[in-house]
């Protein structure tokens, strides 16, 4: 499975890094703890982008 960093995921969704952190602290946006890196899975914000685009 292919996964991205918050800093990835940022500049693909052109957003900040502390708004992905934040997205993902209030679970808007499904992230991995691994150690002390957050990884987000590319299903998990495809699904993300489809519910954005619902609203």
């Amino acid at each position: 499975m292919e996964y991205f960093t918050v800093n990835e995921t940022a500049e693909l969704l052109d957003l900040c890094e502390d708004t992905i952190r934040k997205y993902i602290k209030r679970g808007k946006l499904k992230g991995l703890k691994i150690g002390r890196n957050i990884r987000i899975y590319k299903r998990d914000i495809t699904i993300f982008i489809r519910k954005c685009n619902e609203k």
